[in-house]
């Protein structure tokens, strides 16, 4: 059986279809981005799956304010996700432990059994927040001004408080009310100051305050004094922070993590003062720090994360760029065959008589043979006799493509006669390798012609 139905970014608008997802079988339903979805069919869907406990209504912006109404009828609903849902005025959640929304629209939260709450929202517009049992919340990338931190401060039963990416007012008074916190994370809260962390209560064990960078020595003193059971403790990139505030936070006599990577001012000396006055440290996560007796680091899972994804964003442009090399590579080849099938002195109607045999290359000719190339010849010579010794010439110093070839005629096998030729006529390979005027006698030269005396005939 299906237990987990992922339908995300489908385009359910029927109720036909809606009404085939039922059965006792089905614990989890994801219908996020599914702009069809609307009230009556997420009825339908509620009243079929009765064991139903996690539902995923992101982005489903058909929804209206009746759906909250199907939802409380999920007896066993634990966990919801309801983001970009803007018709949600009012949310009363009797069942849900565990909620993700964006407050988008909703003036009026309440949950009687939250425990656990995350928040990605752009603006806090609630004017009622009632979750007597909420103990968990993570809020990132948005403005939260004293009003806001009020009505979170309601919840006096929270232990985990997330503040990522945050721009901060009124903070010193929400950590006044929150006397249970064992975990505070400000990360990126840019904002945050030494009088916003100094009202700290004593509970918190695990405290991040990564990129902090308006906190000062002065901060890590009432740290080191308040938080007495303080475990672990990230100090990633507070640039404000030196040697001393290490000395003053290393009285945490339960410490045991420490993260103090990019820290300009903290210093080699300055950790191993701290590895001798901690006693329960045995974690640090430091650039160049080097011990013997407690574990030591160069990187947390943050950055190995980052790195990684570094790493592979390099590897699929290398492989992208040697895809082009290959392909440019094989591009002149590609060309240079193409070139050389469209420059072939043969036809295939020549192929089929047989009338050339095979291509070689010739040497370039020299300007005399061509001078006598271009004379007529003698009147004395027979025609036929003339007509073959020009076609003899033509076919063995025909000029193709880019460099010089001489075409080559040979017999036929069978020792026929061409049409207009006969056998005898033809010359022979070792005649076609010279133009026809070497017939002559070498020893008789022939006198250069003068202007006055006309063109020069054949002796």
């Amino acid at each position: 059986a299906v237990h987990d139905l992922d339908l995300s970014q489908t385009r359910l608008s029927e109720s036909d279809s809606f009404f085939l997802i039922k059965g006792s079988f089905i614990h989890s339903i994801n219908f996020r981005d599914c702009i069809g979805l609307q009230d009556k069919f997420l009825g339908e869907v509620i009243m079929s799956s009765p064991n139903l406990s996690s539902l995923d209504l992101t982005n489903c912006t058909s929804l209206t304010q009746d759906s909250v109404m199907f939802l409380n009828q999920a007896k066993n609903l634990k966990k919801l996700s309801i983001v970009n849902c803007p018709a949600l005025h009012s949310l009363r959640l009797s069942t849900v432990v565990e909620l993700t929304t964006d407050f988008r629209g909703v003036t009026h939260f309440t949950a009687p059994k939250l425990e656990r709450f995350t928040i990605p929202l752009q603006a806090f517009s609630c004017v009622s927040f009632e979750c007597p049992k909420l103990t968990e919340i993570a809020i990132a990338n948005t403005t939260l001004s004293q009003r806001e931190f009020l009505l979170i401060g309601d919840c006096s039963s929270l232990t985990v408080a997330q503040f990522i990416n945050c721009r901060t007012t009124g903070f010193a008074q929400f950590l006044k009310r929150m006397r249970r916190l064992t975990k505070l994370s400000v990360r990126c809260c840019k904002g945050i100051t030494d009088g916003d962390i100094e009202c700290i209560g004593p509970t918190v064990e695990d405290l991040d305050l990564t990129e902090c960078y308006c906190l000062t020595d002065k901060l890590a003193q009432r740290v080191g004094s308040v938080c007495r059971i303080l475990k672990r403790l990230t100090l990633k990139r507070c640039s404000g922070l030196s040697d001393t505030a290490l000395f003053f936070l290393s009285q945490c006599p339960e410490l045991t993590f420490l993260n103090v990577l990019g820290m300009r001012k903290v210093t080699v000396e300055g950790l191993r003062k701290v590895c001798q006055q901690a006693p329960s440290l045995t974690h640090i996560i430091h650039e160049t720090f080097l011990s013997t007796s407690i574990r030591v680091d160069r990187t947390d899972d943050e950055e190995a994360l980052r790195w990684q994804n570094i790493v592979d964003e390099r590897e699929v442009i290398a492989r992208r760029q040697n895809v082009a090399l290959s392909y440019n590579s094989r591009l002149p080849l590609a060309i240079a065959s193409e070139q050389q099938q469209q420059l072939s002195p043969t036809t295939e109607a020549d192929r089929t008589n047989g009338w050339f045999s095979n291509i070689r290359h010739s040497p370039p000719q020299e300007e005399g043979l061509a001078e006598e190339e271009q004379r007529p010849h003698s009147q004395d010579s027979p025609r036929g006799e003339g007509e073959h010794q020009g076609e003899a010439a033509t076919f063995a110093d025909a000029d193709v493509s880019n460099g010089e070839y001489a075409v080559v005629a040979e017999e036929e096998a069978a020792g026929g006669e061409m049409e207009g030729v006969s056998p005898m006529d033809l010359p022979s390979a070792s005649e076609a390798d010279l133009p026809a005027e070497t017939n002559q006698p070498v020893d008789e030269a022939p006198e250069p012609a003068s202007e006055a005396e006309g063109p020069v005939t054949a002796l």
